[in-house]
């Protein structure tokens, strides 16, 4: 019987990976500690996932694939790291995770352009599933720099331009909502691009849209969300008026009945007296003879 050597196995597999994805590089082992992220690219604590668990897998199994790293230079600054000698653009997750047990990590150094890490980037994203809000603040970024216009990057990302806007929605939404949103993971560039329209309106609209922040992060849509700020805002507009009520009746001293947005309300010791009901048939009466004396004349 033939010995199975796993590491040969996985080497094979680096070797079609390698063919499959057209790289001339060579896969290396790299120390983590060398590596660091780009400076544009920020991935929040909610959509990594369980790191823990990969990192144990690649412990365990090994690296099934690697990742994509870049030599710095003034396209691809380290971000926290200036004395990086790589920057990673695609694996992420694995670098993180073979960085826990300080494992060298599997990558191939390759050379590439501003445009084609975009690429790149791009398809990682779509791979590990991303969050929109993610993408749409990394394209905020990558047009601060001016080194693309929207134009470009929409082409580079293969989607329009009318939905690269709607990713940028997500820059200029006010941090502190987001804060109070938390967990962005259901939040779509198409709900940021709603949410933006209502918070130009002014300063209530955008209180409106931080009170229902936590039902946002749940997945409030377009619709739910504009039902929700106008009722706010309806609320806000004309509220429930807290005037004194519209009649009193006091005997020595004492208010014995409300009359307020056509309602009556009786002192108790009114209830409780024994004539109580022959009070409220008079009140009954009364109020027939105002009807057919003013009203049924119209």
């Amino acid at each position: 019987m033939q010995n199975f050597c796993l590491s040969d196995a996985i080497l094979e597999r680096f070797k079609a990976v390698e063919n499959e994805l057209g790289y001339s590089e060579h896969i290396v082992n790299i120390d983590c500690a060398k590596i660091d992220t780009w400076e544009f690219r920020d991935r929040k604590s909610f959509e990594l996932g369980n790191i823990d668990d990969l990192a144990a897998s690649i412990k365990h199994g090994g690296q099934c694939q690697p990742i994509v790293v870049v030599r710095p230079s003034a396209s691809f600054k380290p971000k926290d790291d200036p004395s990086a000698q790589y920057v990673v653009i695609a694996g992420y997750r694995r670098w993180m995770a073979c960085k826990k047990y300080k494992m060298d990590v599997l990558a191939v150094v390759r050379t590439l352009t501003f445009e084609q890490a975009i690429t790149v980037l791009a398809s990682e994203n779509e791979k590990e599933t991303v969050s929109e809000y993610s993408k749409g603040m990394f394209y905020h970024t990558l047009l601060s720099t001016q080194k693309i216009s929207e134009q470009e990057l929409s082409k580079r990302l293969n989607i329009s331009l009318s939905t690269l806007q709607s990713y940028l929605a997500f820059s200029q939404v006010p941090e502190a909502i987001w804060k109070a949103i938390g967990d962005l993971s259901r939040v779509s560039a198409k709900t940021a691009s709603v949410m933006l329209s209502f918070i130009n309106q002014g300063p209530q609209h955008a209180k409106a849209i931080k009170s229902i922040a936590k039902k946002i992060a749940q997945g409030y849509g377009e619709k739910r969300i504009q039902e929700a700020v106008e009722n706010i805002i309806n609320k806000n507009t004309n509220p429930v008026s807290q005037e004194e009520p519209d009649h009193q009746v006091t005997l020595n001293g004492k208010v014995i009945m409300n009359l307020h947005h056509g309602k009556i309300k009786f002192a108790k010791s009114l209830i409780a007296d024994p004539h109580y009901h022959d009070l409220i048939n008079e009140i009954e009466q009364q109020v027939a003879n105002f009807a057919h004396t003013y009203l049924l004349k119209h």
